[in-house]
């Protein structure tokens, strides 16, 4: 009897393992390929930036044209406010300064002017010629306009200033004057011990809305009146420490009610108690 032996495949079994085997290695041949090309992109990539740095660096900050030596600031902005110390403020932190960096810095120029013009309300920067910046300025509109005598001042919140002669910013609006006793005052700030400017401002709001085709209004610095000169030629005087609401409701019903108006000159509202009104013919 006979019995047929089958050998078993030794080379399909290697083949089986080497097949696994080379799995492997491609697997992490390809994670090695794959790190090496990631590497290599981050590499190009702070390359590219370095470089991208170093060329803006020098085309911008170190270029010798950027620096800023001449400055021309716009007419209309000076024809509107031409205070010289604020020109010479905003000069101070250009000159000599890149123009590059004086533009992604201009907030930081803006709120130093501002500290002491509040009236400022923005500057723009722009580059013109080698060495050159043209500078726009614009302003903020005084809420107040106080002449004395042939000197106009503005108030603005609680900042007040000198308005020159020429200067437009303010034109227009409604003026309060003072009276010739007030002529030497060369700052108006003294008016405001006993109210803020604001106060006054809101005050003298009320009162042009009452009285809104009056010849003039003037306020008496020290004794904290305004006179109001009607178009009628009527004076009347408000008084600025007590309610001025109640002062013009008094007035228009002595306007409505009383008898012989029309023949008074003058009318004191706010001398007495606050349904009492001082007339005189």
């Amino acid at each position: 009897m006979r019995a047929f032996v089958r050998q078993k495949s030794i080379r399909q079994a290697t083949l089986h393992w080497h097949t696994k085997e080379s799995s492997a290695k491609n697997f992490f041949l390809k994670i090695s390929r794959f790190i090496n090309m990631k590497f290599l992109r981050g590499v190009v990539i702070v390359f590219t930036l370095i470089y991208g740095c170093i060329f803006l660096f020098k085309r911008t900050l170190f270029v010798p044209e950027y620096i800023i030596q001449k400055i021309q600031y716009d007419s209309w902005s000076i024809q509107q406010f031409d205070d010289p110390y604020l020109y010479k403020a905003i000069s101070k932190y250009l000159k000599g300064e890149n123009y590059h960096v004086a533009r992604r810095s201009k907030w930081f120029i803006l709120d130093s002017v501002q500290a002491s013009f509040p009236i400022v309300s923005d500057i723009t920067i722009d580059y013109v010629a080698r060495n050159t910046v043209y500078v726009t300025i614009t302003f903020f509109s005084p809420e107040m306009v106080i002449k004395n005598q042939s000197v106009l001042f503005g108030v603005y919140k609680n900042y007040t200033f000198r308005i020159y002669s020429g200067n437009t910013i303010g034109s227009g609006q409604e003026m309060l004057y003072l009276p010739q006793y007030a002529a030497g005052l060369t700052t108006i700030d003294g008016l405001f011990y006993k109210q803020t400017a604001k106060e006054l401002q809101q005050q003298m709001t009320l009162i042009y809305t009452a009285f809104p085709k009056s010849k003039f209004v003037a306020y008496l610095p020290g004794a904290e009146r305004t006179v109001i000169m009607t178009s009628d030629s009527k004076k009347i005087f408000i008084n600025n420490l007590i309610d001025i609401p109640q002062q013009i409701k008094n007035f228009e019903l002595l306007r409505r009610y009383y008898a012989d108006y029309a023949k008074l000159r003058e009318i004191d509202l706010g001398s007495l108690e606050k349904d009492k009104v001082i007339v005189k013919k």
